[in-house]
């Protein structure tokens, strides 16, 4: 089997995290935060080391300003309906997901709406451009992807960022595509919340993802204007009706996935030990080499082939729908996704109303890999 949909998630899993599960699972798995006993904190000391590591990671000092989450949609859903201010206006880009794109336009019951700003994929200047002329009066978040699912379209996150402090708005990225090859300064970045998958970039399980929340809401002032999307126990100030105003408290309501947190832990040190950019280095070379050998084929267009940070190949053999290509690539041991990738908006930008074919790429993946996709391909090509 040869696996490219690392973008849905990555495969095969490092054995550091599967250790680390199994340990959990078997010595010190107890409901963190609910008891005193030796498994309950030692569950908890964990999660702590978890927090810490992140937060490090991701440029903030306050390791309780780290939420833990079961995936990136919901990380989304609570940031942004925390942040949603009633009777507001919200902008996000043409290249979102459909996590950001579908929570946004459901709060138009609440009286917000959005407006959508076209990307240059060649032109950051441009970007920021159409992003400030969307800017209303009413306008209080912008929400935005650092690198499409889809492509490599990478956003200017700095320049966004200096944009939203000028206008006092704030800013929510979804970081599913780019943690673990991208380096990202929450605070250096001027990000309110950074929303993330564990299952992805970081190599941990399934079920894992988190929100680091700028410092400043640490403090309790900011955080008790901020509406939680899950209420329920957590082990603090239980006789009280509402969720306490103190991180992460707040926006974890609920038993966590210390099993999978503690898998994720040795994810993020995995990538530490690899180091982010010589993992981005190999799977963009991956990438050059396969946009090279694809768009080499008869009856095949490649999308985005001059971006030369990407690690998602997108593309598409004429005449054949995208998911039958999947399909015969199947039939090949090769795993690839076809379809819309849960992303219409970005989709509509490059005119595929049906979809295309992804192959995106991990730091397991080799070049003897490509070259039986390249055959495999072929194959399909000529035969048709």
């Amino acid at each position: 089997m040869i696996y490219f949909d690392n973008a849905a998630t990555t495969f095969p899993k490092p054995t550091s995290v599967i250790n680390e599960m199994i340990t959990c699972m078997t010595t010190y798995c107890g409901n963190p935060g609910r008891s005193g006993h030796f498994l309950s904190v030692k569950a908890a000391e964990k999660i702590y080391d978890c927090r810490e590591l992140i937060s490090r990671t991701f440029g903030i000092t306050n390791a309780t300003n780290v939420i833990f989450t079961p995936n990136t949609t919901t990380s989304l859903n609570i940031a942004i309906r925390a942040f949603a201010k009633k009777r507001s206006h919200i902008i996000i880009s043409d290249i979102e997901h459909n996590s950001v794109y579908r929570t946004v336009a459901s709060l138009a019951k609440q009286g917000i709406d959005f407006d959508i700003f076209k990307v240059d994929p060649y032109d950051n200047g441009n970007t920021v451009r159409n992003l400030r002329s969307k800017i209303r009066s009413n306008t209080s978040m912008v929400v935005c992807n650092h690198v499409s699912n889809v492509c490599g379209i990478v956003l200017p996150l700095f320049e966004i960022g200096q944009l939203c402090k000028r206008f006092g708005l704030s800013f929510i990225v979804d970081g599913a595509q780019s943690v673990g090859t991208h380096r990202i300064d929450v605070t250096g970045f001027n990000i309110d919340a950074l929303c993330c998958p564990g299952h992805k970039g970081l190599y941990g399980p399934q079920g894992t993802g988190f929100i680091v929340l700028a410092d400043k809401y640490a403090k309790e002032s900011l955080v008790s204007h901020l509406s939680p999307f899950v209420t329920g126990g957590n082990g603090v100030n239980s006789a009280e009706r509402k969720m306490p105003d103190i991180l992460p408290e707040k926006f974890e309501g609920g038993t966590l996935n210390t099993p999978g947190i503690a898998g994720l832990y040795e994810g993020i040190k995995f990538v530490e030990q690899k180091n982010p950019d010589s993992i981005f280095r190999h799977v963009a070379g991956l990438y050059r080499t396969a946009a090279d050998m694809v768009s080499s084929l008869p009856n095949t267009t490649v999308y985005y082939k001059d971006l030369p940070q990407s690690s998602c190949l997108l593309f598409n053999v004429n005449g054949i729908d995208s998911d039958a290509v999947s399909d015969r690539l199947n039939d090949f041991g090769i795993c690839v996704r076809g379809g819309l990738h849960c992303s219409p908006l970005i989709h509509k930008k490059l005119g595929l109303e049906k979809g295309a074919v992804r192959a995106s790429f991990s730091c397991f993946n080799t070049r003897s890999e490509l070259d039986l996709f390249y055959n495999a391909l072929k194959s399909i090509t000529f035969i048709g």
